[in-house]
């Protein structure tokens, strides 16, 4: 089958998790003003990571092949099955002592998991295994030191930021030859 885009040559990334991501994944990236907001607090705490992707919740694990037309097909129609739903998000949280970094929490642990796990399900894509129990959430700040992580975690909590925006549709991320992911398409919910 036909790959449905062009991929980087894998060869100019340094490190292996790189190279797991060369086909892609598919994430949620959330509305406007939401998306301006927590793209701004990633500049600022963690412009590594805001330099790679933009303001994301992440679904699946990287696809181990090429996403094909029939990939698409089967991914539309599993997902023209599940219903647009409401996300509830905020404060910010951190997941210590698991891991350093802050978040914006998000509520609706249950959908997205059941989310990721119907586009895991496509018979004719191939996922790289789970590495760690999913958890929705968007990144605001990763690779900092626990002091950092409970410091900036009070710190963002001062103004809290809450509200809830719709899930309708997923997107499909693939990295460029500067390991930064760029859209390619989106699949619609119902």
């Amino acid at each position: 089958m036909e790959a449905i885009t062009q991929y980087a040559n894998e060869e100019l990334w340094e490190h292996e998790w790189e190279r797991e991501y060369k086909y892609g994944v598919i994430l949620f990236i959330p509305p406007e003003p939401l998306l301006s907001m927590v793209n701004q607090l990633r500049q600022k705490y963690d412009n590594f990571s805001a330099e790679g992707c933009c303001a994301h919740i992440s679904l699946t694990m990287p696809l181990k092949c090429p996403l094909t037309i029939e990939g698409i097909n089967e991914i539309q129609k599993k997902l023209s099955n599940f219903n647009r739903f409401n996300v509830q998000y905020g404060p910010f949280i951190n997941f210590l002592p698991v891991a350093n970094g802050v978040v914006l929490e998000i509520k609706e642990q249950e959908k997205f998991e059941k989310l990721y796990k119907i586009i895991e399900s496509v018979e004719s894509i191939e996922f790289y295994s789970r590495k760690w129990s999913f958890k929705a959430h968007m990144t605001i700040a990763e690779f900092i030191s626990k002091d950092d992580t409970l410091a900036l975690t009070e710190e963002l909590n001062k103004n809290l930021i809450q509200g809830s925006f719709i899930c309708h549709r997923v997107s499909y991320m693939v990295p460029n030859q500067d390991m930064v992911f760029e859209k390619i398409m989106d699949f619609n919910l119902k």
